[in-house]
């Protein structure tokens, strides 16, 4: 079979689809699969919400789809983007879907902004390089991009230094959006912004998310901005997805205890007052080999059968996935977790 036949994949009917994808990063002391066996889609139009404490392999699943590791990092699976496998396109064709088909907007706006050159002519820059615009027409398409996101034109002609915390990372927006990418993908993208700027930032991807009818990944540890942004959820812990769902479900019925957990630390405005309760404990070590469920060691609920088999991932209801051992007994397991008891009797353990 030629290359060619193993790029182009027959199933388009998502924008976006991931099968199995797994990243190893080579280190001294041995292998750490950051990544290991992730599935999920995107539809047009849709936003997914990607979850979970630092280092469960969020921002390591949004680098792999973009092809952006290092060499040295080994990556399988399949990432097949309008049905085209984009692990199989030479790094010449991936580089014209970075921007034009896929687009970040990274967590850092301070370091994605290059301090030397005023900010209109990076993207102009960035407009010019996939594009066969001229340069007047690449400014156009700037100041329209400013207008877009609430900045005014004039300030295509500054530094970097010269915006706000804001500002800056609306500018990353409106590089984002230079082409109209199919797929935003916004990595951590309140980070360092206070609560009230958090919410003109997540309002504004949102609204140009509408007007583009683009489809997003929002990649975040906060629970209220993928309450707030999301269709649907994917909640990683330890390089795997314990649990993905519509976020209505997500937030008001998990079935994983990790998900649990990570709803007791949600604080909310709405309905009855709660304690916030965290989870004791942290992730495990991914260099040495694990058995079994690899929340086992925080989990209030394990059983003998956790600690030596991996849970598979099981349907529930359609689009509802959960990969727990113990998944039959969720609502007693809902009740409890929502007790500080059950979490501080671990604690003690820990």
């Amino acid at each position: 079979m030629s290359d060619k036949n193993n790029i182009i994949n027959e199933n388009k009917d998502h924008l976006l689809e991931v099968n199995n994808l797994r990243t190893c990063y080579k280190i001294t002391n041995g292998n750490v699969w950051a990544v290991d066996g992730v599935d999920f889609t995107l539809d047009a139009g849709e936003t997914m919400g990607l979850v979970g404490e630092s280092g469960c392999g969020k921002t390591t699943i949004i680098k792999s789809i973009m092809r952006l590791l290092p060499k040295q990092v080994y990556t399988e699976g399949e990432v097949l983007h309008k049905g085209i496998n984009l692990f199989n396109l030479p790094m010449s064709e991936m580089r014209k879907v970075r921007w034009k088909e896929i687009a970040i907007i990274s967590q850092s706006s301070m370091n994605a902004l290059d301090p030397v050159y005023k900010v209109g002519t990076q993207i102009v820059e960035a407009i010019r390089h996939h594009t066969n615009k001229s340069k007047a027409e690449a400014w156009k398409r700037a100041e329209e991009l400013f207008s877009m996101i609430g900045i005014e034109k004039n300030r295509l002609k500054d530094f970097p230094h010269q915006f706000s915390g804001g500002m800056r990372q609306r500018a990353i927006i409106a590089m984002a959006l230079a082409l109209n990418p199919s797929v935003l993908v916004a990595d951590e993208p309140t980070t360092a912004l206070d609560v009230i700027v958090q919410a003109q930032i997540l309002n504004r991807i949102q609204q140009l998310q509408r007007e583009l009818n683009s489809s997003m990944i929002i990649v975040t540890h906060d629970m209220s901005v993928v309450a707030e942004t999301c269709q649907k959820v994917l909640v990683m812990y330890a390089g795997k997805v314990v649990e993905a769902g519509p976020v209505e479900i997500i937030f008001t019925r998990p079935c994983h205890p990790y998900t649990m957990g990570l709803r007791n630390a949600f604080p909310s405005i709405k309905g009855e007052k709660y304690e916030l309760i965290s989870i004791p404990g942290h992730p495990p070590d991914l260099l040495h080999p694990l058995q079994g469920c690899r929340f086992a060691d925080r989990c209030p609920f394990v059983l003998e059968i956790c600690t030596n088999e991996s849970p598979p991932m099981r349907e529930l209801n359609p689009g509802h996935r959960v990969a727990c051992h113990n998944v039959d007994n969720a609502d007693e397991m809902m009740e409890k977790a929502s007790q500080s008891s059950t979490w501080n009797a671990l604690q003690r353990e820990v």
